[in-house]
């Protein structure tokens, strides 16, 4: 949905969106390795492979409402193949802003994609989304988001290692926002 567009069922509230940049994925205990596919830049995961980045939650949010992470991601290998299969891990902690919490001691969260079939043709991009529970963030509020790799609840993995694209946070804009 483009930005500024009337979220369904909600008014006048709109979508606002987080870029994270693909270098913000290189990081990790264990990070991806950096690849170049026709000119797009991307990460491609083993099992365990993580990326670790962080954001501010705008200003503008609503609260109350969810925050979705969106990550476009292919595989170098059609479904046909071996039938394989894809599982991805975010775990998240908002710390307080204000002098009210400290760097660690935040509120967390875990959601899996659980096994997710990768395409029936090759490297064509598919969409998998997370939701973050609205209890966990207020504006101005600083998250940390862990994204991993991990592996399959049943199924086999492809040969090839899933490559991410481009990730995003959508949240919910408090509308008409007021500058303070």
């Amino acid at each position: 949905m483009p930005l500024g567009q009337v979220e369904a069922g909600v008014g006048q509230n709109q979508y606002g969106l987080i870029p994270i940049t693909l270098l913000q994925l290189a990081t990790g205990t264990v990070p991806p390795d950096a690849i170049v596919v026709d000119n797009f830049r991307s990460y491609d995961y083993t099992i365990n492979d993580n990326s670790d980045f962080q954001f501010t939650v705008p200003e503008d949010y609503l609260p109350g409402t969810n925050l979705t992470m969106i990550m476009d991601w292919a595989c170098n290998e059609a479904y046909a193949l071996a039938n394989g299969e894809i599982n991805w891990r975010i775990a998240w902690e908002t710390v307080a802003t204000n002098l009210t919490q400290a760097v660690g001691t935040g509120t967390a969260g875990t959601v899996d994609s659980g096994d997710i079939n990768i395409p029936a043709v090759a490297r064509t991009l598919t969409t998998v989304s997370f939701t973050l529970t609205a209890a966990d963030f207020a504006a101005l509020d600083l998250c940390r988001i862990l994204l991993t790799r991990i592996a399959l609840v049943g199924g086999v993995s492809p040969t090839a290692e899933p490559e991410v694209y481009a990730v995003n946070i959508r949240y919910t804009r408090r509308w008409p926002y007021v500058i303070r």
